[in-house]
């Protein structure tokens, strides 16, 4: 007998097919470039960090005094400013600057020289520019050490170093200050009230909008108008004899007056009480034209008026001037937009040059 056959077990996996080997290369992912600071440049940014924490410390406590303010309105004051610097709020600028790099009485005399010798002798450069290099060449001038105020103008201004060092080495010729020079702009800031006759000390108008600006808003309580109740005109009452003799009692006598003489009235008035009450109600010709007339003067008194705190577009651009000399060696065509780009379009403009 033959044995029956043994049914061969299959392995439930496939085998795989094995691909032919081809050659590939795998090239990496690429990554984007990140800029690893190194120890030093590490070091400088904490440094620089503290500085500018004790810079901001120390502006919190700087005040100007009186006898500031009233040096900076003399500086203001100088007829030698032209007449391009003049549309500027000259003494909120300057006032601001000098706020910024913490000036006292002497280093404010000192600066005015400079302002004289430079700022208002070259009007083609943008006003800010001038004041802030002005400014910390005469705080680096009186005072050895400038690590606070230098850190402060770099975080500001990004470009201000290269700025800086070139407008140093354009009028390395002129910085030099004589001790006659300090006397005499001591005398003038520094000037009694007595001898003073046509200049004005006290600005009111400035302190009160100091004030104003350092003030919370002002908010008075007032108890609520009492409320009219004013009838509904759906109701029968609202056209009685009693109501319609008091609306009428407000209009023009000769309005009554002819009301009075009118003998002819159309049925339609007479039988229906809510067209009287409507025609009671009407203006007449001749007051209508004095209400147009009064309605379109103060329609024009509104679009006239103008108040001091909505001449913000003032405060706009204020680098860059919008007179300038047609032809000038040191004309800048370069638009300042930003703050930040101020001195980086000084320093690209005269590179170019």
């Amino acid at each position: 007998m033959k044995n029956p056959s043994i049914p061969v077990r299959r392995s439930l996996r496939k085998k795989k097919e094995k691909d032919p080997p081809i050659n590939l290369l795998h090239a990496p992912v690429p990554l984007k470039p990140q800029a690893h600071l190194t120890v030093e440049q590490e070091e400088h940014l904490k440094k620089q960090t503290l500085l500018f924490a004790d810079y901001t410390r120390l502006r919190q406590e700087y005040k100007i005094s009186h006898r500031n303010h009233i040096i900076l309105r003399r500086v203001v004051a100088d007829p030698a400013i032209p007449w391009e610097f003049m549309q500027y709020p000259l003494l909120i600028l300057i006032s601001e600057t000098t706020q910024e790099m913490m000036f006292n009485d002497f280093e404010i005399i000192v600066w005015n020289i400079y302002l004289k010798r430079f700022a208002w002798t070259q009007a083609a450069l943008p006003l800010k520019i001038i004041l802030f290099i002005t400014a910390y060449a005469i705080k680096a001038y009186l005072n050895d050490s400038m690590d606070l105020f230098f850190a402060y103008l770099s975080i500001k201004f990004p470009q201000f170093s290269r700025a800086y060092h070139y407008w140093l080495d354009k009028n390395k010729n002129h910085l030099k200050i004589r001790l006659q020079d300090i006397n005499d702009s001591f005398r003038v800031l520094t000037k009694p009230a007595i001898e003073l006759k046509d200049e004005e000390l006290t600005n009111y108008n400035y302190y009160v909008d100091d004030i104003l600006d350092m003030a919370p808003p002002y908010q008075h309580e007032t108890e609520g108008a009492p409320e009219v109740k004013i009838p509904s005109s759906i109701h029968s009452s609202f056209f009685e004899e009693s109501v319609m003799s008091s609306t009428t009692s407000c209009l023009p006598e000769n309005f009554e007056a002819k009301e009075a003489n009118s003998e002819e009235e159309p049925e339609e008035m007479q039988d229906n009480p809510l067209l009287k009450r409507l025609d009671s109600m009407l203006i007449p010709n001749s007051n209508l034209e004095e209400y147009s007339i009064m309605k379109s003067t103060m329609s024009v008194m509104s679009v006239g008026s103008v108040g001091g705190l909505g001449n913000s577009w003032m405060f706009e651009h204020l680098g860059e001037s919008g007179f300038r000399p047609i032809e000038h060696k040191d004309t800048l065509n370069v638009p300042v937009k930003n703050e930040s780009f101020l001195f980086t379009s000084y320093w690209s403009s005269q590179n170019t040059n």
